[in-house]
């Protein structure tokens, strides 16, 4: 499920916290960015079931509507495509969900006003009145009128948002990210087979990313040094500790990582810092590493498993 890069920007983020807060040690961090990692699959499931609450609230509408004094026609006989969505029901009906969301103890809890401002939003969608109004009861159907309402419902959803920071701090910066999970893996469901996202795509990654902690621990002092040798033009005390941890990681990999090419580590990590460091931060990261690079060949340290990945 997760990236190598949204990896390497859980540990940047783990290692930002360890060399701004003073006195936590190397295992508090890994295992702070462990939990973070964790609590991000934890919304995973969370998102996957928010279309369950949504469900449940429109059956409760439509039962309120019934029950009223003076109902009308549309309130006696309502157009209950929705309520009886397929797709729903089989995300309802996964085993794979319920254990997890058993397990971890996760639900959404009474959020009726969340569930009532996204059905709101839902109904007023031309997406979802053409899906009401439409004679297509397909499970081909259903699903599409899934997948728009996450793509639909969620981006720039302030309420939302406020509802999954109260849940979680680690979540508030990775909700479209993860949804974009939840919907890559709709996409792919069947009535026969509907299969969850695992954490790690495998073992390597689960060990790389608790790797990367240890290794730019490790090498703190040595990037550090190398930025004071490299930094003719820059003042190095005033390197932000943003750039100093980007340099630490990306030195980790190339040294310490035979497997990973190098070119994937440089172009990663000036790119993250496009995102997390300062306007400046991808040059200056780009030309020191580039020195950096010329002479770890010359000393001969670097080693890469397989062809091409030097």
């Amino acid at each position: 499920m997760f990236s190598r890069r949204f990896l390497r920007i859980k540990a940047l983020k783990s290692l930002y916290s360890h060399y701004t807060i003073k006195d936590e040690s190397l295992i508090e961090t890994r295992n702070k960015m462990i939990h973070s990692v964790n609590k991000s699959y934890d919304l995973y499931f969370m998102l996957i079931n928010l279309i369950i609450e949504v469900q449940d609230h429109a059956a409760k509408v439509s039962e309120i509507n019934r029950a009223k004094h003076l109902a009308t026609e549309e309130d006696i006989n309502p157009n209950l495509k929705f309520v009886s969505n397929k797709f729903v029901n089989l995300v309802r009906e996964n085993q794979d969900v319920k254990d997890f969301c058993k397990k971890n103890s996760l639900c959404w809890g009474d959020n009726k006003e969340l569930f009532k401002q996204l059905y709101n939003s839902m109904i007023s969608r031309e997406y979802f009145k053409k899906y009401m109004a439409s004679d297509d009861c397909s499970f081909e159907a259903d699903r599409d009128m899934v997948l728009k309402f996450y793509k639909k419902e969620i981006e720039d959803n302030d309420y939302l948002f406020s509802i999954i920071e109260d849940f979680s701090l680690y979540w508030i910066d990775e909700v479209e990210f993860v949804c974009s999970k939840v919907i890559s893996t709709f996409v792919k469901w069947s009535e026969q087979e509907q299969e969850i996202l695992t954490q790690f795509s495998d073992k390597i990654d689960e060990e790389y990313v608790r790797e990367l902690i240890i290794y730019t621990i490790s090498n703190f002092d040595k990037s550090i040094e190398i930025i004071k040798k490299y930094s003719k033009n820059w003042d190095s005390d005033r390197v932000t500790i943003m750039d100093k941890i980007l340099i630490s990681m990306a030195y980790s990999e190339f040294v310490d990582f035979p497997s990973i090419p190098i070119n994937v580590s440089l172009d990663e990590y000036i790119e993250i810092s496009k995102y997390y460091s300062t306007t400046n931060s991808s040059v200056y990261i780009n030309g020191l590493l580039d020195k950096v690079l010329t002479e770890l060949r010359r000393e001969d340290k670097i080693v890469k498993v397989g062809r091409g990945l030097e």
